[in-house]
């Protein structure tokens, strides 16, 4: 399945393969913000790999119904790096512990490929 692909490869780091994954009219929605379009998203992703180093999704549950998918996975990583504020990113946090956190996305396909997450 395209969603358990994209995280096995952002786990592995292969970005290349990764957005070869993704449409080029991508727009996410997290807590770090929206963006726009295939580029903005390789740069989000790569500021998050770049803040949380060991970042690791592992996926539990994967539920589809036509062009709809919801994606629950946890998510790992230790905050040694600099990201961009955010609502959810603008206090004080302590760097180079492990933070764990749950995720839940839900992502629209177009010709196999993801083009709206929501997380």
């Amino acid at each position: 399945m395209l969603e358990r692909r994209y995280y096995e490869l952002v786990n592995k780091r292969d970005l290349t393969a990764c957005f070869e994954l993704c449409a080029a009219d991508l727009v996410t929605h997290s807590s770090l913000g929206e963006t726009h379009g295939l580029e903005e998203c390789k740069k989000s992703l790569r500021e998050e790999l770049g803040a949380f180093p060991d970042l690791h999704f592992t996926v539990r549950d994967i539920i589809a119904e036509g062009d709809k998918v919801v994606t629950r996975c946890p998510v790992n990583g230790t905050h040694k790096g600099e990201i961009k504020a955010s609502a959810l990113h603008t206090r004080k946090r302590r760097c180079g512990r492990p933070r764990p956190t749950a995720l839940q996305k839900a992502n629209s396909r177009k010709s196999g490929q993801g083009t709206m997450p929501w997380a």
